[in-house]
């Protein structure tokens, strides 16, 4: 399991999504019962955009995606949080800016496996 360090740049746009899984069964009457789907049942997701410079910066950033991408949760602090935990990466988008810059956009879903 791969470790994102706090040393890359988070560009501002970069955000969460939060939303709960709930079962939900609707009878013919109208009436429809919820209840919350397992204990883990919180799912956050960062939409989350690095940049530090040129390609030769982030060749380790991209090195960690590609080695837990799919497979691995990788440990990454989220901006809103105050220590590292279990998040995995499914694809990830890199872009190369004017001036070799290099921007790498990863999706990070929470792991609770």
């Amino acid at each position: 399991m791969g470790s994102i360090p706090n040393t890359y740049t988070i560009l501002a746009d970069s955000g969460a999504q939060i939303s709960r899984r709930v079962r939900k069964v609707q009878y013919g009457d109208g009436y429809t019962m919820r209840a919350l789907d397992g204990l883990n049942n919180v799912i956050k997701s960062w939409d989350v955009t690095f940049t530090q410079g040129t390609s030769g910066d982030m060749w380790e950033l991209e090195q960690i995606i590609l080695n837990d991408m799919g497979i691995v949760p990788t440990l990454w602090q989220a901006p809103d949080e105050n220590v590292p935990s279990r998040w995995m990466i499914e694809n990830y988008r890199k872009t190369i800016r004017a001036g070799m810059i290099v921007e790498i956009s990863v999706n990070f879903t929470r792991y609770y496996g």
